[in-house]
């Protein structure tokens, strides 16, 4: 964005104009909503969602690679009903905590 000062550089008087001061305080605003908008969107509901489905993503690739070495290496096959029981609910309350349904 333009710095207002900066648009009147070479013409300062201008910026005495009722309708000049009108119009600055109406970008001023103009400014201040879109900083809000910008901040409301980052901490919005479905950000938080698609952060939280992409660490689940993230820990799903984790476990399967996990797998993959244990069966390269013959390593005990682990059992992870429990693990996605857990998920499984943390998802649930995820969105209970968050109204997402």
């Amino acid at each position: 964005m333009k710095d207002i000062n900066k648009i009147f550089e070479k013409n300062e008087d201008l910026m005495n104009h009722p309708e000049v001061i009108e119009l600055i305080d109406y970008c001023r605003d103009l400014e201040g909503e879109i900083l809000d908008t910008e901040i409301n969107k980052r901490y919005s509901k479905e950000v938080i969602l698609l952060e939280f489905l992409k660490e689940i993503s993230s820990g799903c690739d984790t476990i399967i690679e996990t797998q993959k070495e244990n069966k390269r290496f013959r390593f005990d096959d682990v059992d992870f009903e429990e693990a996605m029981c857990g998920l499984n609910r943390n998802i649930k309350k995820f969105f209970e905590d968050n109204n997402l349904y």
